[in-house]
């Protein structure tokens, strides 16, 4: 397993805990998704990541896109898919195995990188909408900052706003500008 991608999942799957149900309706800071929306944009990502890695059919991809991945327990989803996930990374072979992400091809360790990032961001997200500590533990800011690349190749499929001119130099901020976040 993976330490940054284990990192990752327990730092979003800890603030997923303390999601309340109640709380699944607030607005969050991805325009137009509630915190549901985001969740199941995060736990629906595990899917498609691990359809990606078994090479599925793009229809079947394209379908997870609007399925409801949460179900009454969106702690439990996130969990169980998260682990079937990262069986999935730790096959062999796994890493260097090209995946057809819609944004391009890439190798699964790069998609393993691509993940990192959405629970790293999406974490943060879920933090600052449901009033929890939004802190960005330092090894995954790390990680985000060193997948630049990555990033801006989907902010050319319009994933991500673009960053200000000068990124600072203060890793928790540089993080959330080059995600496109304020």
């Amino acid at each position: 397993m993976d330490p940054l991608l284990s990192q990752a999942e327990a730092h979003l799957q800890r603030l997923v805990d303390a999601t309340t149900d109640e709380q699944l309706g607030l607005p969050s800071p991805c325009d137009g998704w509630s915190v549901r929306d985001l969740l199941n944009h995060v736990v629906g990502g595990a899917v498609r990541y691990r359809l990606l890695l078994e090479d599925a059919p793009e229809e079947l991809i394209a379908g997870t896109r609007t399925a409801d991945h949460l179900g009454p327990d969106p702690a439990a989803s996130l969990r169980d898919k998260a682990r079937v996930l990262s069986s999935a990374f730790a096959a062999p072979e796994a890493g260097a195995r090209i995946v057809h992400h819609r944004a391009g091809d890439i190798t699964g360790d790069q998609l393993r990188t691509l993940r990192v990032v959405e629970c790293t961001m999406h974490g943060w997200d879920l933090a600052t909408a449901t009033g929890q500590d939004p802190t960005i533990p330092d090894e995954l800011a790390g990680e985000v900052i060193a997948a630049t690349g990555r990033i801006d190749m989907l902010r050319g499929q319009g994933f991500f706003a673009p960053p200000p001119a000068d990124v600072s130099d203060d890793r928790a901020v540089a993080v959330l500008q080059l995600t496109g976040r304020a």
